[in-house]
């Protein structure tokens, strides 16, 4: 017999009648990463060797980057996805010096601020440690210098360069000692900005694409 048949309007349960909504509960986590990328570009370089009769000049040549990175902001874990918003900031490690650039030009990696929304899938979700992958998007802002010519020089002997955009990331990861109160993780991450660097002033200029590789060891509190 259908339910309705024996389900009448004075033998009808207070349980029958109640909507339950259910949440999933989550970990959430202070987040700190310290690391180091690889960013590669066509940039204008000076010319070092003494002996090249081009000295003192610069070409366009492919570089390398190392700034060191520093990265503070919240990890959320919900089963077997996870959130992560972050600041960032990176620090250019090198700089070449002037005295080899007398006619100008020569471009450095000055460093980064940036504003990080990635989106992470846990393979083990439960388990004391697990690999993930992940993707999401950096908003950056970069800043390079480039030395000015000998005779333009005055107090002081560079000039600042400015780019920016949008990167996309695709991660992976490894989080482990999920069962202490203070966590670990270490991470890997391609990024592939959707933007080039466009900027040049009487100095020197930016034209060039900067993908980069980036690896970090973090503690999640």
């Amino acid at each position: 017999a259908p339910i309705s048949g024996s389900i009448q309007r004075d033998t009808v349960l207070r349980a029958d009648s109640q909507r339950v909504t259910r949440t999933i509960k989550g970990a959430h986590h202070f987040l700190l990463g310290l690391g180091t990328k690889l960013r590669g570009g066509m940039f204008e370089t000076a010319v070092t060797d003494g002996n090249d009769p081009e000295y003192g000049s610069t070409n366009e040549s492919l570089r390398l980057f190392y700034p060191m990175t520093l990265e503070l902001g919240y990890r959320g874990k919900f089963e077997n996805w996870g959130i992560e918003t972050k600041g960032m900031l990176g620090i250019g490690t090198s700089k070449t010096a002037s005295r080899h650039n007398a006619d100008g030009g020569h471009i450095d990696y000055g460093g980064e601020v940036g504003l990080q929304l990635h989106f992470l899938r846990y393979l083990n979700p439960r388990g004391l440690h697990s690999f993930y992958l992940g993707a999401g998007a950096t908003f950056e802002l970069l800043w390079f210098s480039a030395i000015k010519a000998e005779g333009l020089r005055g107090s002081d002997d560079r000039s600042t360069l400015l780019g920016g955009g949008l990167d996309v990331d695709l991660l992976f990861g490894w989080e482990f000692m999920r069962a202490s109160s203070v966590q670990f993780f270490l991470q890997g991450e391609l990024i592939l900005p959707a933007y080039a660097l466009e900027n040049e002033d009487n100095h020197g200029s930016l034209h060039s694409w900067l993908p980069g590789l980036g690896v970090k060891l973090g503690m999640l509190f």
